[in-house]
């Protein structure tokens, strides 16, 4: 994704999307189409807070699929073997 000088994306920048969901802490989160090599680390996403617009590019282990307590997301990723493992994200702090 091409992203500025204070981490957001430019307002015009097209971007293809994979996956979009909507948390209960109001933020929208967006799956860009990967790159093909994988991604080290974990996944690109864009979250979009409904409040107020505000875009922030972040990386997950895995695409929330459901969300726990504040800051906590549930997902599915693929291990080396492509088998499909459950990964959960707390937010520190």
């Amino acid at each position: 994704m091409g992203v500025n000088d204070r981490g957001s994306l430019p307002p015009a920048l097209p971007l293809r999307v994979y996956d979009l969901v909507a948390d209960p802490d109001g933020w929208v989160w967006i799956l860009p189409v990967q790159p093909p090599d994988g991604t080290r680390g974990g996944l690109e996403v864009l979250r979009v807070s409904i409040g107020h617009g505000q875009g922030i590019i972040d990386t997950a282990p895995a695409f929330p699929r459901a969300f726990g307590p504040e800051g906590t997301i549930y997902g599915t990723r693929r291990d080396r073997e492509r088998l499909a493992r459950l990964a959960r994200n707390a937010a520190a702090g």
